[in-house]
């Protein structure tokens, strides 16, 4: 499987657990598997799909933005992110979204990291 590939495919799962479980952690697995995914192709190539993920051009689960950028922060991100917010005229459905982003880039520790063993056990 190439990146996009890879990627579309870890996105179509999570959307469907997203869809058809209450259970928040079957999720991390996936999310793994996406940040090691984007560890390991280069930054460049995965770019345009996360910026796909930023503007909803792909149906997923919108924890894989602040998931994989606490351990990348991939500063383009963020300020795609901002982007967004503020061409959608500061949009208050996006204002918990870009909450999440934005605080997933501070040094501080990530308040949701105790959803997720990764972080739980990293303390990244």
């Amino acid at each position: 499987m190439n990146l996009k590939e890879e990627f579309l495919d870890i996105c179509t799962k999570l959307k469907h657990l997203d869809e058809n479980s209450d259970d928040h952690t079957e999720q991390e697995p996936l999310l793994v598997r996406m940040l090691e995914l984007l560890k390991r192709e280069s930054k460049e190539n995965s770019l345009p799909l996360i910026y796909d993920l930023v503007w909803s051009r792909i149906d997923t689960s919108e924890e894989i933005i602040p998931f994989c950028m606490r351990e990348l922060k991939w500063e383009e991100v963020r300020l795609e992110a901002q982007k967004r917010f503020e061409e959608s005229g500061s949009h208050p459905r996006l204002m918990n979204w870009i909450s999440d982003i934005n605080h997933v880039y501070t040094d501080e520790v990530w308040e949701d990291a105790d959803f997720y063993e990764y972080y739980r056990d990293n303390k990244v």
